[in-house]
């Protein structure tokens, strides 16, 4: 039976070194915490944290965005991949720049559509999350 070409993948990418892909990145802007108002804090002080934790937001997505069109196309194009299936994606792929040590990036595929063995092609839906832990 031939393999059919997927029309939709989900992968999920061990967790991404953000300062590599923004040197401003600040560790903070990811807990839930940054963005409560701190009790005796005034409401420049807060709103300013929160801007730039909506900013990163914004920015984090474009970057989620960026890196789904290179896994696609630069990494994952033409791959036979099923549920579960489990690789690695190019560290240029997903930081868009020279490995300084080489290291690529893991993903492991959740979800197939169609169902079973598929091909990644031009016209395929590829969805990214991203793992909050190392793998």
């Amino acid at each position: 039976m031939p393999v059919r070409d997927a029309e939709e993948i989900t992968i999920e990418l061990s967790k991404l070194n953000w300062e590599l892909l923004d040197l401003s990145y600040r560790f903070e802007w990811e807990d839930s915490n940054w963005a409560t108002k701190r009790s005796g804090e005034s409401d420049e002080a807060f709103n300013k944290r929160k801007k730039a934790t909506d900013e990163w937001s914004k920015k984090k997505g474009q970057y989620l965005a960026s890196i789904v069109r290179r896994v696609k196309y630069e990494a994952l194009q033409g791959r036979v991949v099923a549920k579960d299936h489990i690789g690695k994606v190019g560290f240029k792929a997903v930081y868009d720049m020279d490995p300084g040590a080489g290291l690529d990036v893991n993903y492991k595929v959740l979800s197939t559509k169609p169902t079973g063995e598929v091909r990644v092609t031009e016209d395929t839906m590829l969805s990214l999350v991203e793992s909050d832990k190392n793998w």
